[in-house]
Order: structure tokens, then sequence, then C-alpha cells
């Protein structure tokens, strides 16, 4: 986008797992190590690759950070952009 003549620009396609408000940390922690070790296995690593994907670990509070912040730019593009839902 740069070499397009727009400076600054970002957006990155990411997924994530959530659970719900309240979920015991124990059973987060337990879904991080397992997701983490499937995100290891050659088979997962290799599909990753071939749809030009990387995985990135974040703690949950990592993550939670990560999607405050999104939320907070996407918010002030639909603002600033007067984007309305059709």
């Amino acid at each position: 986008m740069a070499e397009a003549g727009v400076p600054g620009y970002e957006v990155a396609n990411w997924i994530g797992i959530v659970a719900p408000a309240g979920t015991p940390q124990a059973i987060i922690d337990k879904l991080h190590q397992e997701i983490s070790a499937i995100q290891d296995s050659p088979e997962v690593a290799q599909q990753f690759v071939a749809e030009g994907a990387e995985p990135m670990r974040m703690s949950s509070a990592a993550f939670g950070a990560y999607t405050v912040a999104e939320m907070a730019k996407w918010e002030r593009v639909v603002r600033e952009g007067g984007i309305k839902a059709e």
C-alpha cells in the first residue's frame, strides 16, 4: 500500500479463539496449551504455510489487549469514513 501512495496503511487478517466471560483460568490455560500443540503439528504448520499464514501465539491478556486495540482502530475508520451498514 505504501508503494501505491497510501503510507501508514495497515490491515491484518486474524483469527482468534475466545471463551465466555468467567471461564476459569485453568480452562483458558488448558485451551492455550492444546491449541499451541495443534499449531506445532507438522500437518497444521504445513497448512498455514500453504495459505500464506503465520500463527502468532499470544497470552490471553495480550490477545484481549489486541482485540480492544483492533476494535478501537476500526471504530475510528468507520466513524471518520461515515460508513453505515446497509
